[in-house]
């Protein structure tokens, strides 16, 4: 059995509070495989949680950078692959007794439940039908058909993360440690049968410095190639081929 832990779905846009959540949820493990999970169907979505105007996009890739190579088993909630956000629900159109119970209040979680968005067909490729809930107003362009021919979108990033995932050992059974941390970067080091692969997810929309750095990129979110001892805003880098 694997026990979910919420810690991670409350912490601020923070890397040390990501960090510390980590750090606590190890620790209470004692020696157990954690899991690691950013949305259920109870929750928030994530993308909603961590909406800045311009800047979502960005964040919803450092947190599937997260989910995807940090020790544990991650949970994918339906739509993180392609960023959904919470859906906007009337209170007529509201199917959850807790939304309607208490409504004005704003604990309903049907805006988590809302359809798959498949395409930009109606209903969103869904159903033929009337959906249980209403499509998200964004299902012309947030969409899996659509985010499946567009190189840099989140959908893409799920795919070269879990090709990452499956081709490394370490990033799926390897011990965890961190190497760097502060307010902006989280980095961290996975070590499996000899070999490392470390981890840095710059938090912050802006430029970040970094110590000395050694080993071959394995990926980056801004098609980055070789190390050079700094973190574009927002982006993921990747390094292995390390001796831990």
């Amino acid at each position: 059995h694997l026990t979910f832990d919420f810690t991670l779905l409350y912490q601020k846009w923070d890397a040390a509070a990501m960090a510390s959540a980590l750090r606590n949820w190890f620790t209470a493990c004692e020696g157990n495989w954690p899991t690691l999970v950013f949305n259920n169907h109870d929750q928030d979505r994530s993308y909603s949680r961590y909406a800045k105007n311009g800047e979502s996009d960005a964040r919803a890739k450092i947190l599937a950078a997260l989910l995807l190579t940090a020790k544990g088993t991650p949970f994918l909630y339906y739509g993180d692959e392609i960023g959904m956000k919470n859906g906007r629900i009337s209170r007529a159109e509201l199917r959850d007794p807790v939304g309607i119970r208490f409504w004005p209040l704003t604990v309903s979680r049907d805006p988590a439940r809302t359809p798959m968005l498949w395409d930009n067909s109606a209903q969103a490729g869904f159903t033929t039908g009337k959906p249980w809930l209403p499509i998200n107003d964004d299902a012309a362009v947030r969409n899996l058909a659509a985010q499946k021919n567009d190189p840099q979108s989140i959908w893409r990033w799920h795919q070269q993360l879990l090709a990452l995932r499956k081709q490394h050992a370490a990033l799926r059974l390897g011990d965890w440690k961190e190497i760097y941390g502060g307010k902006q970067v989280l980095a961290y080091r996975r070590i499996h049968a000899g070999k490392a692969i470390d981890v840095f997810l710059n938090f912050s929309n802006e430029p970040v410095a970094l110590p000395p750095v050694e080993g071959k990129v394995l990926l980056s979110n801004v098609g980055r190639t070789e190390v050079n001892g700094s973190l574009n805003g927002y982006e993921v880098l990747v390094v292995g081929e390390l001796t831990p």
